[in-house]
């Protein structure tokens, strides 16, 4: 019996129409390799297992566990966020579970390029760390591989260099000859090229 999923906050439902259509289309016909980067409670995770993956799929997911400063700004409890996630992704096989920092767990599968299909970037939201999260996730997705980034226009920080925008604009200019943009709003999505 499938438990009942237990979230504490929603920053997720309102992305599900554009994922739908963008996924759907993208990643239909063959296997295919997740890997998300921050999965809070596992909203999105939980949706891709749901509604997009395949039995023969797997999804990597990558989180601290701890929260961060922006958990912090928004008075956001985390206490049992990983008992939470464990619970609503019901101990599906197909999820590979690192605990950590995504620099040093992205950094542990350099020897994999075009590895994955897909990636999510919503781990810190502080610029030098989306920015570190792109480049080297990027490096390890495959040549028709989506990339999607959360919150290309939320402002947390005080101070703008701190916040994704800035970090979002820079790699989308550095890398504008690898890839094509599927959709750009709230989220930026990216379908690599090369």
């Amino acid at each position: 019996m499938k438990n009942e999923p237990e979230f504490t906050q929603d920053w997720f439902s309102y992305n599900i129409p554009i994922w739908r259509s963008v996924l759907t289309k993208c990643l239909k016909n063959k296997p295919n390799r997740f890997l998300e980067v921050g999965c809070f409670e596992g909203r999105a995770t939980t949706f891709l297992l749901n509604e997009i993956m395949k039995k023969e799929d797997q999804i990597d997911v990558i989180d601290t566990f701890e929260g961060s400063m922006e958990h912090e700004i928004m008075k956001v409890d985390v206490k049992g966020m990983f008992a939470r996630f464990l619970k609503n992704i019901n101990n599906d096989r197909r999820v590979i579970i690192h605990v950590g920092k995504s620099e040093n767990i992205l950094r542990a599968f350099s020897d994999k390029s075009d590895y994955f299909d897909f990636v999510y970037i919503d781990g810190s939201h502080r610029a030098k760390d989306v920015l570190t999260d792109a480049i080297l996730s990027w490096l390890l997705l495959k040549k028709d591989g989506i990339l999607i980034f959360d919150d290309y226009k939320w402002r947390p920080f005080p101070r703008e260099i701190e916040n994704p925008f800035p970090a979002i604009i820079t790699f989308l200019d550095y890398w504008q000859d690898e890839y094509e943009i599927a959709y750009k709003d709230y989220q930026v999505i990216l379908r690599k090229n090369v």
